[in-house]
C-alpha cells in the first residue's frame, strides 16, 4: 500500500518492471505515475464505494447504489481503467422511494460529460416505461401524457444514442436536442 506522499519515492526504482498498487488508494497520484512510467506495468485493484470491484483490466464499473458524495472518487479510479467501455450507474429511484441518496440527472450528465467516449447506462422509467440512457429508441405510443412532452423533453439529453424520428410525435420543441441527433 502507497500513500499520495510516498509515491515520488516510486520515482526511486529506475529498474522497476511491474508494480501493484492493490489497497492504495491515492488514485490522483496513481493516475500520474501511469502517465509518466509507460514502461511499468501497474496493477491496481479495489473497491468502489458501492462495494463493486474492479481492476485496471476492467472493462465495465457497476456503480449502482453510489452516493453523490462519492462520485468524486468514482470518477477518480474510473479515469485510470485504460479498457474501460461501460459504466453502469444503476437505476432511478422508483415513484415513492426514497431519492435521497440517490443519483440523480444532473450527476447522470457529470459521468456523461466526464467520460463521453464511455456507455454510461443510467435506468429509469417514464410513463410506466422502462428505459436506459443507452436505448435508441422511445416507444411511448398508448401512453397517457399529461405533459405535453416535458417529461420526454426533459430526459432526451441524456439518452446519448437516441435517434428523432420526424414521426415520433414529439412536438417541434425537440429540436433543442443536439441536430446530430436529429
Amino acid at each position: 500500500v502507497v500513500t499520495a506522499d510516498e509515491m515520488p519515492r516510486m520515482d526511486e526504482f529506475t529498474a522497476l518492471k511491474a508494480v501493484d498498487f492493490t489497497g492504495s488508494d491515492c488514485y490522483e497520484a496513481i493516475g500520474e505515475y501511469i502517465a509518466s512510467h509507460s514502461g511499468v506495468r501497474v496493477s491496481l485493484r479495489g473497491e468502489f464505494p458501492n462495494g463493486e470491484s474492479f481492476s485496471l483490466r476492467s472493462t465495465e464499473a457497476k456503480l449502482a447504489g453510489i452516493a453523490p458524495e462519492n462520485i468524486d472518487e468514482c470518477m477518480a479510479i474510473l479515469r485510470l481503467i485504460p479498457g474501460l467501455e461501460t459504466i453502469d450507474l444503476g437505476t432511478a429511484p422508483e415513484e415513492g422511494e426514497d431519492a435521497s441518496a440517490a443519483l440523480g440527472w444532473d450527476e447522470v450528465g457529470a459521468f456523461q460529460a466526464a467520460f463521453p467516449d464511455k456507455a454510461v447506462r443510467y435506468g429509469f422509467t417514464l410513463f410506466g416505461k422502462h428505459l436506459t440512457t443507452l436505448d435508441e429508441q422511445m416507444v411511448l405510443s398508448h401512453r397517457r401524457m399529461d405533459d405535453e412532452g416535458a417529461a420526454v423533453l426533459a430526459v432526451l439529453p441524456y439518452m446519448t444514442r437516441i435517434r428523432i424520428s420526424r414521426s415520433s410525435g414529439v412536438s417541434d420543441s425537440a429540436t433543442c436536442i443536439p441536430a446530430a441527433r436529429t
